[in-house]
């Protein structure tokens, strides 16, 4: 297992192999998630440990989906490209999914995240944080701390948290990777969702926008002759 500073070396690597010179990894205390982005900024929470297989998919998810896809997106004539098309993130989340399962092995309890978000918004919705919190425990297997954060997670917003309801942003990531999964399985070139932060939906459309460009940095296993498509 790595430290949050062994692990930053390996994405200071990766960053630099994308020629993403001016990202910066940097570790801090005051994080609830193990990894996430900010503005030319990635960041590892102080105290998390790491195994090199995490390490891989969370290069994939946040460097090879959403920093590439924002660079890239920075590179068209409107802004829009960086800042996301209405309905993106459902494209981004699902692609992000779609990558790190590629790097996962098959058994990896991460791959099962999506759908267990799926089980947890459901039950929310109609359930006490009480009861959430020991549904996610005893029947999804969530461990205890965990439990917790994914509960204040998914009531977060309600002003009485004893009443059914859940905030549901998490279900993006199986819809999303349903969608992706779907569009590489009928044949998409996955390098076309590079061109910036696009819904699946407004793709071609967004391919005719005057003046936009291919990606100008696509994912080292999306290199060459032949496109990727599951």
């Amino acid at each position: 297992m790595l430290t949050a500073d062994e692990a930053a070396a390996t994405f200071e690597s990766e960053l630099s192999a994308y020629g993403l010179h001016d990202w910066r990894v940097l570790v801090r205390s005051a994080l609830v998630a193990d990894c996430t982005v900010g503005w030319k900024r990635l960041y590892l929470r102080q105290g998390a440990l790491f195994s090199p297989e995490h390490v891989a998919s969370l290069v994939a998810h946040e460097i090879e989906t959403h920093i590439l896809t924002s660079e890239n997106g920075s590179q068209q004539p409107s802004t829009l490209f960086r800042r996301g098309f209405a309905n993106y993130l459902e494209t981004q989340e699902g692609l992000a999914v779609f990558n790190q399962n590629r790097v996962l092995s098959p058994y990896h309890e991460k791959r099962n995240g999506p759908a267990r978000s799926v089980l947890a918004v459901a039950y929310a919705l109609e359930h006490s944080f009480v009861d959430l919190r020991r549904y996610l425990q005893e029947e999804l297997g969530y461990r205890s701390a965990k439990a917790l954060t994914k509960a204040i997670e998914l009531k977060r917003g309600l002003h009485d948290t004893s009443e059914p309801g859940s905030f549901t942003k998490s279900l993006v990531y199986f819809r999303g990777w349903r969608a992706v999964e779907r569009f590489a399985g009928q044949g998409g070139d996955l390098r076309r969702l590079y061109i910036g932060k696009i819904a699946l939906e407004d793709l071609e459309l967004a391919e005719k926008v005057p003046g936009v460009k291919k990606p100008a940095i696509i994912p080292n296993f999306l290199r060459g002759e032949g496109k990727v498509t599951g």
